[in-house]
């Protein structure tokens, strides 16, 4: 119930940069979270297996998860530094990685 309250409570964080403001999409976390400054870097390859996750400015392991379309959990864990994930049984489609306050789009294909 904790997970699906994280999806639908998203919030919008308008940061002031070069002049202009960048909205964010942000979720309610927990202080400790909240209070560590991380940028996620999200990467794949078309056709390949494996995604990698890389945690930037982070000085300790924060959670992440990934949720498909539906909703649905399907990975959890926690990262600090860069995270290899296989995602060959996963299907084709896009998903949702949540880490700290930020989320960031997956599309993977087959």
């Amino acid at each position: 119930m904790e997970k699906i309250r994280l999806l639908v409570f998203s919030l919008c964080l308008c940061v002031a940069e070069n002049n202009s403001l960048i909205a964010q999409n942000t979720l309610p976390l927990s202080l400790e979270e909240i209070s560590t400054p991380t940028s996620l870097i999200v990467r794949s390859s078309p056709h390949s297996d494996y995604i990698t996750l890389e945690l930037l400015g982070g000085i300790q392991a924060v959670s992440f998860e990934i949720y498909g379309m539906d909703g649905k959990e399907v990975y959890q864990g926690r990262i600090n530094g860069t995270q290899l994930i296989e995602v060959s049984t996963w299907p084709s489609g896009t998903y949702f990685v949540i880490c700290g306050l930020q989320r960031e789009k997956l599309i993977i294909n087959k």
